[in-house]
């Protein structure tokens, strides 16, 4: 039954990945997700980058997740995982660890409400304010 709503949940959630996106894309601080033109994205997760965010992302996090907003890191680099890490110990990749390092998974799913987005959408810009 899920997959005869699939059409409209990937409309909803294009809709709000391209507000977060619009809220986000003159933000000197935020690097919303790149979409090639004639492209489509799934919007699985919405994934930013806080420019220069290493030191403040836990912080930035930790601000979100009291507002009751719940954040995840963005990705994991695959030769920092443990299976891998063992097998390449010397391996060293710093733009991928630097990029690593400044993503922000934010809430996207079908039943978020726009209100509940907009909230989102303030307090990251207050919260990433007062850090940077």
């Amino acid at each position: 039954s899920q997959l005869k709503k699939f059409p409209e949940i990937m409309k909803k959630r294009a809709h709000m990945a391209h507000r977060y996106t619009d809220a986000f894309i003159n933000d000197a601080n935020i690097i919303p997700p790149f979409v090639p033109i004639g492209y489509t994205h799934a919007f699985q997760s919405y994934m930013v980058r806080i420019r220069n965010g290493s030191p403040i992302r836990s912080k930035l996090m930790q601000l979100l997740l009291d507002d009751g907003i719940a954040t995840r890191v963005g990705i994991v680099p695959a030769h920092l995982e443990k299976p891998y890490k063992n097998l390449y110990p010397h391996l060293s990749l710093p733009i991928t660890e630097r990029v690593a390092s400044e993503c922000l998974t934010i809430p996207l799913f079908a039943q978020l409400t726009l209100k509940e987005q907009s909230y989102v959408i303030k307090q990251l810009h207050t919260h990433l304010a007062a850090l940077i």
